[in-house]
């Protein structure tokens, strides 16, 4: 998740490029949304929840067809 909602959205030029990436960002969280791991320590758990805040913030900030709604405000 850290590299899809960083270095591949920085790495996109145009709005083509970007709405692809919004598309391949929502098919990663789609993905991830139904990771479990019972094992996992509470550290870990938190460290997931907030990457998965940022890539669905980040995600919000690019509309379907590549435009930037708001900048994206890293933490």
């Amino acid at each position: 998740m850290f590299d899809q909602s960083h270095k591949h959205f920085h790495a996109c030029v145009g709005r083509r490029e970007k709405a692809a990436w919004r598309l391949a960002a929502l098919y990663v969280l789609d993905d991830v949304i139904r990771t479990d791991c019972k094992r996992a320590k509470p550290a870990d758990h938190e460290q997931f929840v907030r990457a998965f805040s940022r890539l669905k913030d980040r995600i919000s900030s690019v509309t379907p067809t590549g435009d930037i709604i708001t900048p994206y405000l890293t933490h």
